[in-house]
């Protein structure tokens, strides 16, 4: 019988597979393994606990973001089935849960080597970058090889010939690799952060980690040390890569290309995006390379930070000349804002400050109108850190006082989740611990404890008005919740600084503040569900029915632009042509100033289209059409 392996992905939404595990499965099938791989909603962990109870495997491979809750079930259901776990964040799960395998750094040719030494070809021993976990007299230890493969990234990706189209479990909709929706694959252009450099050697002594139920052999102990103090030497201190490994530009442009070639001919992609910190000191070059290869490109994205878009605007506008002129976007996503307070920078060791953060949001900003439809930067994909152990409501408010002059879309960078403790040898991770602030857990992530109980309460607030808001599957009413959210927020800030950090009866405090919170939120759910009702009805040509709900609704949210568009149009399929002019004329000037502060929402400009033709002003109706029409073709689903 053929070796048996699981590659398993843990998705929120339904998108490819990360494009590390998609290259391991050619190399497998290639050893006469049997491969089977799955992206699993990480909410329905169920339903893999019953596929992998049914059918047995030899080895399943999951990535370090993985719930622990799989690890417990595949032992439980399954306790033959060998687990090995990559990436660099490994170390949490492997040291606290059943987790025979942990692979660091370079994993292709170690994932290939590990497989021949659970089919008896070769001792575990040999198996480089590998730790893993054996019996003793004393109980289970954790050990590693002696062998390591530095980082190459040609080694990594040739033969490039990933297999994308994995099952998808507990989602609904086609399969991400067949279809427009979703994010499109990451092409590699290097390994880890250009912000490491090379770390000195462990000094295991001071290595300590509270929350590994397993012991360590000298050799384990001391390449831990090393990894801690690869963390230690540059780069966020919430970030878990290790050593980067780059290539020159040539090398560079020929790997990408030869991506974007297969990923095209095989699957018919046309949009990528590029998986590197630094895309400035390749991406005029391989704009150029890829059209006069004949590649088709509707979208290309690419990640960076703060310091590096400043720097680098005039690469920026030069793409974005070429992007015009050959009619493809470029979006600037996942730029790590992370955010406005410059103490809690200073805590992320961003090298940043509040003020490079502004300026780098006008640069964003003036570049969508100069570049419009062909430059885009969805908020939503920027990242933003929310509350930390440290954080006080005199912080609160100093966030949302920088961030109360820019465009509403920024306000989202207030709700930011706290930082995801990966591993315990991380810099922020270490100074919860110096702080006292670490909650370590055995049996999952280790989580943290707020000095100031004033933020916790801020914190249980947050994360009740993102449960409501989820109902809220339409973008206008979300940003109408996310308003009232802001000035709730205002409020309550204002409220707790006049108190003392310890609050006398903070679960009385928490039940009050969630009946403001419904008192605020609520008629905008109502608002969304008539107008959700009146959309069903409009669907069945009942246009009577469908004005008597979006009446209803503009009742419950008076200024929302969405709405009283909806009512014009209903009422224009109903000849009510002077009502439907009033309704339109009333929806203008707030979709005006929704497009001014989403300007990156191709709806905005229909609807204003829409309506302006209902007025009979048909001066700006051409240029709002084109503007959403040019939008709607390159901006895909990852908006709010």
């Amino acid at each position: 019988m053929k070796f048996s392996v699981c590659f398993i992905q843990c998705q929120h939404k339904l998108q490819l597979p990360h494009m590390n595990m998609p290259l391991f499965v050619p190399d497998l099938e290639a050893a006469d393994c049997r491969v089977r791989c799955i992206c699993v909603n990480a909410a329905r962990l169920s339903e893999l606990a019953r596929l992998l109870s049914e059918q047995h495997f030899d080895l399943l491979a999951i990535e370090h973001m993985a719930p622990y809750g799989i690890v417990r079930r595949v032992k439980a259901s399954s306790p033959d089935t060998k687990i090995v776990v990559g990436g660099n964040g490994f170390l949490d799960i492997f040291t606290k849960t059943e987790v025979d395998f942990g692979i660091v750094g370079a994993g292709r040719d170690s994932l290939r080597a590990l497989v021949s030494a659970l089919q008896g070809k070769m001792p575990i021993e040999e198996v480089p970058n590998l730790f893993y976990k054996r019996s003793t007299a004393e109980g289970s230890v954790i050990d590693c090889t002696a062998g390591t493969i530095d980082l190459s990234l040609t080694r990594e990706l040739r033969p490039f010939t990933p297999m994308v189209d994995w099952e998808y479990l507990g989602f609904r909709g086609p399969t991400p690799a067949l279809s427009e929706r979703g994010a499109p694959p990451t092409l590699v252009a290097d390994l880890g952060c250009p912000c490491r450099v090379k770390a000195p050697a462990g000094n295991e002594a001071d290595l300590e980690l509270h929350s590994t139920r397993y012991s360590f052999t000298d050799a384990a102990r001391s390449r831990f040390a090393g990894l801690r103090e690869q963390r230690l030497t540059g780069g966020c201190s919430f970030c878990t890569y290790g050593l980067y490994a780059g290539a020159p530009l040539n090398v560079t442009l020929e790997l990408l290309l030869e991506q974007m070639t297969y990923l095209q001919e095989t699957y018919g992609f046309d949009r990528f995006a590029i998986g590197s910190e630094q895309p400035f000191r390749f991406l005029q070059q391989l704009l150029q390379q890829t059209l006069e290869r004949g590649l088709t490109l509707r979208q290309l994205r690419i990640r960076s930070r703060v310091e590096w878009v400043l720097r680098s605007q005039k690469t920026l506008r030069e793409a974005l000349e070429m992007a015009r002129e050959k009619g493809f976007q470029i979006a600037l996503w996942q730029v790590g804002f992370e955010s406005f307070s410059d103490r809690h920078l200073s805590i992320y060791a961003k090298e940043q400050s509040v003020e490079q953060n502004i300026e780098a949001i006008h640069v964003l900003e003036k570049l969508a109108q100069d570049y419009e439809g062909y430059f885009a930067s969805s908020v939503p994909s920027h990242g933003f850190l929310g509350n930390t152990a440290w954080t006080t409501p005199e912080d609160i408010e100093e966030q949302m006082l920088n961030l109360g002059p820019l465009p509403r879309c920024w306000r989202r960078a207030i709700l930011g989740g706290p930082v995801k403790i990966f591993d315990e040898l991380l810099p922020y991770a270490q100074r919860l611990k110096r702080d006292g602030l670490l909650v370590p857990r055995r049996d999952s992530r280790s989580g943290f404890r707020f000095a100031d109980e004033r933020t916790r309460l801020v914190e249980r607030i947050r994360e009740y008005y993102v449960r409501k808001s989820r109902k809220l599957t339409n973008a206008f009413f979300w940003r109408a919740a996310l308003d009232a959210y802001w000035d709730f927020l205002g409020e309550l800030v204002a409220d707790l600084k006049s108190k003392d950090e310890s609050l006398p009866h903070p679960e009385r405090d928490l039940v009050r503040a969630k009946k403001l919170i419904d008192r605020k939120v609520d008629p905008i759910l109502d608002a969304h569900r008539l107008y959700c009702r009146g959309a069903r009805a409009e669907s069945r040509h009942k246009f009577g029915e469908a004005l008597q709900c979006y009446g209803e609704a503009n009742q419950c949210l008076p200024e929302n632009g969405a709405i009283l568009a909806a009512m014009s149009r209903a009422a224009h399929e109903l000849d009510k042509m002077s009502q439907a002019a009033g309704y339109a004329k009333m929806a203008v000037p707030l979709l005006e100033v929704d497009r001014r502060d989403y300007a990156d929402d191709p709806n905005i400009d229909l609807l204003l289209a829409q309506c302006l033709a209902r007025m009979g002003d048909l001066a700006q109706v051409g240029a709002y059409l084109r503007a959403g029409s040019l939008k709607r073709r390159c901006v895909m689903a990852d908006g709010d």
